[in-house]
């Protein structure tokens, strides 16, 4: 299994624009998957219709590896293939069945903060430590991407677990 630093350098090459934020928020989901995000499987769903008709054309993978055999599945891919009631089921499935660890979770961040010269960010140092600051004094939360990553990458994705969809 890939570490989270190679899933990150993955993530990196793929949308240098990325933001601390950003990372962040992938770190966020490698260990958590979407659990934050489903608190009722009705809303999820309404949630997921009405992304569904935001949706602009912008050319993504259907599945983008974030470690700890989770996945985001885009949308705009996603829709040709299945219902968005199947999408919504996998998504609330996943969020159910994913337990993350606090322990293993600080271990990458710290992982992260050590490391982040050594990675091809679009940051400086200064920056990442800000944001940092504001992430550790709200206690580590999910967050949202970034203003850059939305307007760079148009990201529309479950977090699914890796092949939940074949069963």
């Amino acid at each position: 299994m890939e570490t989270f630093k190679e899933i990150l350098l993955q993530h990196l090459n793929k949308y240098p624009g990325m933001r601390p934020q950003d990372c962040l928020k992938l770190l966020y989901q490698h260990h958590y998957g979407p659990g934050h995000a489903v608190t009722d499987e009705k809303q999820a769903l309404e949630a997921l219709y009405s992304e569904c008709t935001e949706l602009e054309d912008y050319e993504e993978d259907l599945l983008t590896p974030i470690g700890n055999y989770l996945v985001r599945m885009d949308l705009r891919q996603a829709v040709k293939l299945y219902t968005p009631e199947q999408i919504n089921a996998w998504f609330v499935q996943t969020a159910r069945n994913t337990q993350g660890s606090m322990a293993d979770f600080m271990h990458d961040l710290k992982e992260l903060k050590r490391s982040i010269e050594s990675l091809p960010v679009s940051f400086s140092r200064e920056e990442f430590d800000a944001y940092f600051a504001y992430y550790r004094s709200n206690a580590y939360p999910s967050v949202h991407h970034s203003k850059d990553y939305r307007e760079q990458y148009h990201p529309h994705y479950r977090v699914l677990r890796v092949n939940i969809w074949n069963l």
